[in-house]
């Protein structure tokens, strides 16, 4: 009788993911840690871009318990400069301490090597960091580079470097943001049949808008990076016409799906408000360039569009599952 109950029980009862283990929970909540620093130090350094404090202190090294001073004997632009490095030291430690947890209870082996891959990029952005502020401040770091990249003078390299490194800093985040949905509990949550053509649709139009703001962002650091120059605002106002066409598509095909699909449609709801939102603050930044807070709150948005982004995008392949028109 006992076992016909515990047959039974099983029966109604859904057996658990092997993949998932029970420690699960202390990978999510690190990566979601890494995650908060990761945007708490995009704003940082967007805002000390947007006030042009990247040089108010030269020197750089690997003695990174030397930026942590007081907050007391810090002022203006150094203070946005210090801040952004410590953090940047925080999200170094931070994300050790989440692919330690990954390796011991991270079942999924693609899900350890994605945390691999977002140290890898958070140890190359440090290392980027420094050459930029090296790059003005130290004059062999300076030859050594624009050897290295062909590019004739030190403002050239100056530019280049920082717009790969703002550019990299907001993939970095968009990965951060997929690993902590990967660890949490709503990706084991069972998977939504829908057309074949919806699924195709969603993830198609999820990569669409995901190439767009990559290329947003590129022309936007050139933007911060370079100084402004019209040729370059007229293309990238035309970028966020073809991000606002490509996020109302997706959106409206997200809507449609069925209502169970709510881990796909609730942030394509997001991504459709989030783009409104951008696009204002686009056309005050460009208006009014003199207020640096909503060019840093420009910078902002543009991180969080391209994290949303691809939430909706790693779901669309592993919620939805497509079937035939004619099941």
């Amino acid at each position: 009788m006992k076992e016909m109950s515990m047959s039974a029980l099983a029966a109604i009862q859904p057996s658990p993911d092997p993949a998932r283990s029970p420690h699960l929970i202390w990978v999510h909540r690190t990566a979601l840690l890494v995650a908060f620093f990761a945007l708490l130090l995009i704003s940082f350094g967007g805002h000390v871009t947007t006030i042009d404090a990247g040089d108010t202190e030269p020197a750089w090294s690997f003695r990174f318990w030397d930026w942590f001073v007081s907050w007391a004997q810090l002022e203006g632009g150094h203070f946005y400069e210090m801040t952004h490095r410590q953090l940047g030291t925080i999200v170094g430690f931070l994300a050790i301490l989440m692919v330690g947890l990954m390796w011991r209870f991270e079942k999924r082996a693609w899900v350890r090597r994605l945390g691999y891959v977002a140290l890898a990029l958070i140890i190359v952005q440090g290392i980027l960091g420094g050459i930029r502020v090296l790059v003005v401040s130290d004059p062999s770091v300076q030859e050594t580079a624009m050897q290295a990249t062909g590019v004739a003078d030190p403002f050239g390299v100056r530019v280049l470097f920082g717009m790969v490194h703002a550019t990299l800093g907001l993939i970095l985040f968009a990965l951060l943001i997929g690993i902590t949905d990967m660890t949490s509990g709503r990706w084991f949550e069972p998977r939504v049949r829908v057309s074949e053509r919806a699924a195709r649709l969603v993830r198609g139009l999820a990569v669409l808008t995901i190439a767009a703001l990559v290329l947003q962002v590129i022309l936007g650091a050139w933007l911060r990076h370079a100084g402004w120059q019209v040729a370059v605002i007229i293309v990238h106002a035309v970028g966020a016409l073809a991000v606002a066409l490509f996020v109302l598509m997706l959106a409206v095909v997200a809507f449609g799906l069925d209502r169970k699909a709510a881990l796909v449609r609730k942030p394509a709801f997001v991504l459709a408000a989030l783009v409104q939102v951008q696009i204002f603050f686009g056309i005050f930044s460009f208006a009014l360039p003199e207020l640096a807070p909503v060019r840093t709150l420009h910078h902002i948005v543009g991180a969080l569009l391209l994290a949303v982004s691809a939430i909706i995008a790693f779901r669309a392949w592993h919620v939805l599952e497509s079937v035939h028109e004619d099941v």
